[in-house]
């Protein structure tokens, strides 16, 4: 983590907020973007990441297989395989 990252305010982005974020956009779009860019310190855990995968399974007719990648990138960036 970067100093500068440690000085950012830290945001929790639970399940709400990043559905909203990617079905929507809006105000949260505007903070998961703002924690992708390291202006915010997004907080999230691997359970509600697998709460936001469970629903996008049951609201968008996805599979895992479809969504596994994009969750990869979200464990890699949040639980610190990330440079």
């Amino acid at each position: 983590m970067s100093s500068a990252m440690a000085a950012n305010p830290r945001v929790v982005l639970d399940t709400n907020v990043i559905i909203s974020a990617i079905g929507y956009g809006g105000k949260p779009g505007k903070i998961l973007l703002l924690a992708l860019e390291e202006k915010i310190q997004g907080v999230t855990s691997e359970v509600l990441l697998a709460e936001v995968r469970e629903i996008l399974i049951k609201k968008l007719s996805l599979s895992f297989s479809d969504l596994e990648p994009v969750f990869f990138g979200f464990r890699a960036y949040y639980f610190g395989n990330r440079g």
